[in-house]
């Protein structure tokens, strides 16, 4: 022992072991019975491979005939007698199930009479106590005296000083045991707080019954002067289970119990012993309670052994709880007197009353818990200020003064259902708070004011409900039952959390399990809905951020869910979670409760429930996200949007099915048209409209008169011809003869005019990424719609490698689709394999976007409509050109060489082109020169050559042209006529294209 607080646990357990009986752990029980039964069927396995040796030696089959005969026979033997064991240890665990159950009934029928006050159960009771008290406590020795007038008596031997360890032992140098000596001031607080926590144990194990009994305490020590004895604890009043569960709330020291109880424990102070003082006496007491018969004890004796024996039973008409012919002992500190005012309770010690003023940062240093509850009812002074409070798992420690006064006064004002303004640091103290169940009457009543707190500070705080409603859900769990946590994660679906940083994928998965299971897709959260397709941001696009008014695109995405269940219902028998469960099966959902919090109760790890396991790959993720996407790109349709998804694959009796469902919902929720004119508003832009032409025209008319005299010119075509503009009856002014020349530069002044807003950043060079006033801002001067995943899209693609970037380029010059074979995207990527660089992309742009930027579509690659114009930004700096129907020009690889539709052989990319052209040419710097074209592309010259001898071999010529073997390289002879030709079209292929050249 070292310290009261090493052993007050096992002080107080015993007095629940001596009124339980250890549970008996019956699988234990079965696997230790299982254990013994195979040792004893194990059998020797060496006499088998002496039977195979022996089927070498003469005579070997017979010999090995023998000695298998003989290993049957002892693994018979072994097989009967594991068996006759297995019965034999049966039969004893059943007796020891119902011995168990025989003592299990006997204890508890012993309690309840104890509770009955039946004098001789409570004394076997008292005995059961003495059997399971520690080892510090054998001096400890209470006895139990018959009640006379109603009232029980408690008498005997406390602790001495001299009982406790005065020294502390420790392993010293050599093996050798050292003891250390304890300081006196540690050896008097546990005279004190063993001998309070022994006396409080035995009123548990004695005095837990719902019926509160009149008692009387007295355990006495000798003092060191004239060994007289002393009153160490005492105690005058009624106990029972509810008295003791109220002084047990009052601290954390066995001592500040008693008092609470109305009793008091002696102090020992620098090895001078202070008596306690007298009880007081219950303020709700009868009178014929004070003159009932008394047990007295007689005259203090003076030796440890004599004071069981002097105690006797006389009538006295004085309540006195030190006995009326007690003789006066000097007890080395005057007892303080008998109060005129009986109390309930007495006194507080100092630190005890501290509690009732305002706190102080040393008040609050500790355990969290025993700080909270010593703080629980503190009310806060509502004059207090406010002082800012940031602190990783906030504590009280954690806070000075002032911040203290503020949080109680906060905490108060919340209680009474006040939401003052506070910082995020002080709402997690009062969470932790909640947590230990303080300031609550029960689990359910802190989950409901955790509940409440989330609601008050969720707009404000968002990350908030991220912790609390896994905390709610974890104090579910531990303090009621699993099935309350899963009520809680369904009602916590539509109290804010369905903001997607609520749930953790387990949870999310649990919650939407719930819905799945009842089909009730109609009530689905968002969250759930793209769970189950495999799109955690499903909706975070331009599509539904313009139109998911009123939740229109949502309910959208449930209808589509719900017509895919019924859909592969009735193809298949079976709804789309039974096909996934039967094909991935269902996994546990446990956890460890309250990670992440300030908690020091219980960390077991606790089981929510099973759900399905979905992959990317599952059936009903692919099912369901295919008609979620076709489902949209119905709305989209309906709604004239510019794009659609691509890369949408669903079943063609699922097409029809959203088809025909889809085309009541849009005609069941397609708007109204209202429409409503002000003649007052039509009136006056009429006017403004006429004016503005007035004054366009006469602009007009005044630039063309200042103009000089134009020179004699040739004929104009058609459309060069002069317009002449007659004067409109309703428009003012002279006749107006425009030019068609100037009119149109003005044309062409104004469209710049138009584009200058969307020229105001610089365009990025090729391969960077071009800068934008700010990244979450779409530039001044974009049309309505355009560039709205701007800043995503930029994150995504600026990471990306060069051939990734390349393929992006390819596409954006050629339509934003391409197959994937394509020869272009092939010499985009430089060699690089397709599939991984698509990959790199997606990962970057799901991470970044929310959704993948290109999909296939057959045997096509395609860039998603959607993000087209940012991809267009991106890579140019603007969207000049975007949308008009042209396309970007070419984009070149990374030897510089242009990629061209009209390429000479498809098989040689533009890397392969140039490396055989330079040996071709046959100069003396042919190897500088591959040796600078291999290191600009990342290769070796080496390296190089044989792409060129794989691109031959996969030609028409359909053979290698280059040796690699000769210093420098030069062409083979039987090549020479191919390269040649090859070399000459490929001059061709990058002269300018002419007139009506694709």
């Amino acid at each position: 022992m070292v310290g009261w607080q090493s052993v007050v646990n096992d002080i107080m357990a015993a007095a629940h072991r001596a009124r339980t009986v250890p549970s008996f752990d019956e699988q234990a029980r079965a696997r230790e019975v299982a254990r013994k039964v195979a040792d004893a069927k194990r059998i020797p396995l060496w006499p088998l491979v002496v039977a195979g040796v022996t089927l070498f030696l003469p005579y070997g089959f017979a010999w090995a005939a023998v000695v298998l005969a003989l290993w049957l026979v002892v693994a018979a033997a072994a097989y009967r007698r594991a068996s006759e064991l297995a019965r034999s240890l049966n039969e004893q665990s059943a007796q020891l199930t119902a011995g168990h159950q025989r003592q299990e009934a006997e204890v508890r029928s012993l309690v309840e009479q104890a509770d009955q006050g039946d004098a001789v159960a409570m004394q076997r009771v008292l005995d059961r106590w003495r059997q399971f008290r520690p080892e510090v406590l054998r001096p400890f020795n209470p006895q139990l005296l018959q009640p006379t007038g109603g009232e029980w008596l408690i008498r005997g031997d406390a602790l001495r000083r001299e009982d406790i360890p005065h020294a502390v032992p420790r392993l010293g140098r050599g093996g050798r045991t050292v003891f250390d000596k304890r300081k006196a001031a540690e050896i008097d607080e546990d005279m004190t707080e063993l001998n309070a926590a022994g006396a409080l144990s035995v009123l548990m194990a004695l005095f837990s019954g719902p019926v509160s009994r009149l008692l009387d305490v007295r355990l006495l020590v000798p003092r060191e002067a004239g060994r007289e004895m002393i009153p160490w604890v005492v105690l005058s009043g009624r106990v029972g289970a509810t008295e003791l569960q109220r002084a047990l709330r009052s601290g954390a020291r066995p001592s500040d119990v008693i008092r609470a109880l109305g009793g008091d424990v002696g102090r020992c102070r620098n090895q001078r012993l202070t008596a306690a003082g007298p009880p007081v006496e219950e303020p709700s007491a009868t009178p014929a309670q004070s003159t009932a018969a008394r047990v007295t004890p007689a005259p203090l004796p003076t030796s440890r052994a004599s004071v069981h024996a002097s105690s006797r039973v006389e009538e006295v008409t004085v309540r006195d709880p030190y006995g009326e012919r007690a003789r006066p002992v000097d007890f080395g500190e005057p007892a303080p007197p008998p109060s005129a005012s009986a109390r309930a309770v007495p006194k507080p010690p100092a630190e005890v009353q501290a509690r009732l003023t305002a706190p102080s940062p040393k008040a609050v240093r500790g355990q969290f818990s025993v700080v909270a509850r010593q703080w629980a009812d503190y009310p806060g002074d509502p004059s207090a200020r406010f002082y800012p409070f940031k602190a990783y798992y906030s504590t009280y420690a954690d806070m000075d003064a002032g911040q203290l006064k503020f949080y109680f006064k906060w905490r108060g004002a919340f209680r009474r259902g006040e939401v003052l303004e506070t910082d995020l640091s002080y709402v997690f103290v009062h969470v932790y708070e909640l947590l230990h169940l303080v300031g609550a009457t029960s689990a359910a009543h802190a989950a409901s004011e955790l509940e409440r707190l989330w609601v008050a500070y969720q707009t404000t705080y968002p990350k908030l409900g991220g912790y609390v409603v896994r905390w709610v859900a974890d104090l579910y769990v531990t303090e009621v039952s699993p099935q309350a946590a899963v009520d809680w994660y369904r009602r916590a679906a539509g109290l804010g959390g369905k903001e997607l940083d609520v749930w953790d994928d387990r949870a999310l998965a649990l919650v939407t399990d719930l819905y799945w299971t009842a089909g009730d897709y109609a009530g689905m959260p968002r969250p759930a809905v793209g769970f189950l397709t495999g799109e955690p941001r499903l909706g975070d696009n331009k599509f539904y951020r313009e139109h998911n008014r009123d939740g229109w695109v949502d309910r959208g995405y449930r209808e589509a869910l719900a017509v895919a269940d019924r859909t592969f219902a009735a193809q298949h028998g079976g709804s789309l979670r039974d096909a996934a469960v039967a094909a991935n099966g269902l996994q546990p959902y446990s956890r460890e409760p309250f990670q992440g919090a300030v908690y020091d109760w219980k960390r077991t790890p606790v089981m929510l429930g099973k759900v399905p396991i979905l992959t990317p790959d599952s059936v009903a993720v692919k099912t369901f996200r295919g008609a979620v996407r076709y489902a949209e790109n119905l709305l989209r349709a309906e709604r004239g949007f510019g794009s659609k998804l691509r890369g949408v694959e669903v079943e063609p009796d699922l097409a029809t099915a959203l088809d025909a469902q889809f085309g009541g919902y849009v005609r069941a929720t397609r708007p109204k048209a209202k429409v409503v004119i002000d003649p007052a508003k039509a009136r006056l832009l009429s006017e403004q409209s006429v004016d503005v032409r007035r004054r366009l025209l006469e602009g007009a008319a005044r630039e063309l008169a200042e103009q000089p005299p134009a020179a004699p010119q040739a004929p104009r075509a058609r459309g060069d011809a002069p317009v002449s503009t007659k004067e409109n009856p309703g428009l003012p002014g002279p006749n107006v003869e425009i030019d068609a020349v100037n009119a149109g530069r003005l044309a062409e002044q104004s469209a710049d005019v138009r584009r200058r807003p969307l020229e105001q950043t610089t365009p990025a060079a090729p391969g960077a990424v071009s800068p934008s006033p700010a990244d979450d801002l779409v530039p001044a001067g974009v049309p309505s719609g355009l560039l709205t995943d701007l800043a995503a899209i930029r994150a995504a693609l600026g990471g990306i490698s060069g051939p990734a970037r390349a393929i992006l380029e390819a596409m954006a010059a050629y339509g934003w689709e391409l197959p994937d074979t394509s020869a272009l995207l092939a010499s985009a990527a430089g060699g690089a394999l397709l599939g991984p660089l698509v990959d790199e992309i997606n990962e970057r742009s799901a991470e970044h976007a929310g959704d993948v930027l290109l999909v296939h579509e057959g045997a096509q690659l395609v860039v998603q409509e959607d993000y087209r114009d940012e991809v267009h930004w991106v890579l140019r700096g603007s969207l000049d050109g975007f949308g008009d129907g042209s396309t970007l020009p070419p984009v070149p690889d990374r030897a510089g060489a242009p990629l061209r539709e009209d390429w000479p052989d498809k098989a040689f990319g533009p890397v392969e082109m140039q490396a055989l052209a330079i040996v071709a040419a046959g100069s003396p710097g042919t190897p500088e020169s591959l040796h600078a074209l291999a290191e600009t592309n990342g290769l070796t010259p080496l390296l190089l050559l044989d792409r060129v001898n794989e691109a031959a071999l996969g030609s028409s010529y359909g053979d290698i042209c280059v040796d690699v073997g000769h210093s420098p390289p030069i062409l083979l002879e039987d090549a020479r006529g191919y390269v040649t030709e090859l070399l000459e079209r490929m001059g061709s292929a990058n002269a300018p294209p002419t007139a009506g050249a694709s």
